[in-house]
């Protein structure tokens, strides 16, 4: 019953993020893309100027391997992916690869993406859109700020 649910759930979040991606008017093509889905998507807060991590788990049942290449943002000057290193520090990367059938936890792991340079204050409970940069198309989603922490 449980896998049964995942399955489910997958292909609702799939329609969901279709929707979305095509709302805004532009003719794309994400049959590359289908069986990508975003899931526990969010924005930590953050002042002026800072780097927010962006949280979310991104679950590949597309039959070939994916690659998320960046992620950019109306309300940010860009944004990076990375790898974890020692001593809390990071190394730029320039895709982040989920193989068939894996899911890429970027909130626990030891890769993530943010975003650079906040243009304006990213407050609790404020829309951010975002482009998730694939090497195959781009997808259009959208989340909140939350609270540093409870991201």
């Amino acid at each position: 019953m449980k896998v049964q649910w995942q399955v489910t759930r997958t292909a609702i979040i799939s329609l969901v993020l279709a929707t979305q991606a095509s709302a805004d008017g532009i003719e794309r093509d994400f049959e590359p893309l289908q069986g990508v889905s975003i899931t526990q998507l969010c924005v930590e807060s953050a002042r002026k100027g800072d780097d927010p991590d962006v949280k979310l788990s991104i679950e590949n049942w597309s039959g070939k391997t994916v690659a998320l290449t960046g992620i950019k943002s109306e309300k940010s000057k860009g944004g990076e992916l990375y790898f974890r290193g020692a001593f809390n520090t990071s190394v730029q990367s320039e895709s982040l690869t989920i193989l068939q059938n894996e899911t890429l936890n970027l909130s626990s792991s030891h890769v993530g993406v943010r975003l650079l340079g906040m243009k304006q204050d990213l407050n609790v409970g404020q829309h951010v859109p975002l482009l998730l940069e694939f090497r195959d198309g781009t997808v259009r989603v959208d989340t909140h700020a939350l609270e540093d922490g409870s991201c």
